[in-house]
């Protein structure tokens, strides 16, 4: 599992194992411990979008989430 830190979240990337279908994406806030795991890019992208929306998250850090998440998602099969 591959994983980096933005200002105020946890990313962390799953890869499908025996007995698991999808690969996962796991965002983590860092002060509550709050987390949402998403199995598709789609379901994230809307996810970082309203973060933004709701000034949870910068543009910088939207864009170097999505980024991230895109590679892993189509180098792992989505």
């Amino acid at each position: 599992m591959n994983s980096f830190k933005t200002e105020l979240f946890w990313i962390s990337y799953e890869e499908p194992t025996f007995g698991q279908d999808h690969p996962c994406v796991t965002i983590t806030h860092v002060k509550s411990d709050r987390h949402l795991d998403f199995f598709t890019l789609a379901s994230l992208c809307i996810e970082v979008d309203d973060m933004i929306r709701d000034y949870c998250i910068s543009p910088t850090e939207a864009i170097k989430i999505i980024r991230k998440s895109a590679s892993f998602f189509i180098l792992n099969g989505e």
